[in-house]
């Protein structure tokens, strides 16, 4: 396994690991996010030019800053701000829309799922599982 493939895989376990925490106490472990924020640094370092490192995490601190808005307003949780500016590290400008849209999308599914499974408007959502999976399904198709 090549060093980058390594990294990918580690990545790919921790958005998993961020899902299956969101989804047990709906909550997204800081250290989950932490990790993966500093797991992209040698991938970067290995992966891209500086310039290409550059936009990711202009893109991931823009994600951040937007997302610490939503926070503020009571729309998104801290969790869920941290994990998604972590994936978007990843993913960079390129792939930034996509997977906004499948976070959207997955978190549609997992807003019916839950109402469906409590019968209750008002169920906390483990949007951390759409965050995941949007990255997941980004990280595998670029």
């Amino acid at each position: 396994m090549t060093p980058l493939l390594a990294l990918e895989t580690m990545a790919e376990l921790l958005l998993i690991m961020a899902a299956v925490h969101d989804l047990r106490r709906f909550l997204i472990s800081n250290k989950i996010c932490l990790a993966l924020a500093i797991l992209f640094i040698p991938y970067a370092l290995l992966a891209w030019p500086a310039t290409t490192s550059g936009w990711h995490i202009l893109t991931g601190l823009a994600v951040l800053v937007g997302g610490v808005g939503l926070f503020a307003a009571g729309w998104i949780g801290g969790g869920d701000v941290k994990l998604l500016a972590a994936a978007t590290l990843w993913l960079g400008p390129e792939h930034l829309s996509e997977l906004l849209l499948l976070t959207a999308s997955v978190g549609g599914i997992v807003a019916l799922a839950t109402l469906a499974a409590t019968r209750n408007p008002r169920a906390p959502i483990p949007y951390g599982v759409a965050i995941s999976a949007a990255a997941l399904l980004c990280l595998m198709s670029s």
